[in-house]
């Protein structure tokens, strides 16, 4: 069975949201190939295996309020003092 990311899902969202249970998210990342920390894709499939662990009372809460866990955002690194070189532009004393 495979199943959409949706929009600011990390993996961990992923998992969680279809077993109830984080505790399934390494063996999702070796059987998808992904790392545990890797960007998901927005609408892209992934696989979801029937022997990975699930939490049914955490699952059926999610399915029952309609709640998707999304709390991945991507992080601006374009900020900050720049590229310094020692000795050169950046001198130490």
């Amino acid at each position: 069975m495979t199943k959409e990311a949706l929009h600011n899902q990390s993996v961990l969202d992923f998992v969680l949201n279809h077993t109830g249970s984080i505790a399934a998210a390494i063996d999702f990342s070796f059987d998808a190939a992904i790392s545990i920390t890797d960007d998901l894709q927005v609408g892209n499939s992934y696989p979801l295996s029937g022997e990975l662990l699930a939490d049914s009372d955490i699952l059926n809460y999610y399915i029952s309020n309609n709640y998707k866990p999304a709390t991945a955002t991507l992080i601006d690194t374009d900020y900050g003092i720049g590229e310094m070189r020692i000795l050169s532009t950046f001198i130490v004393r």
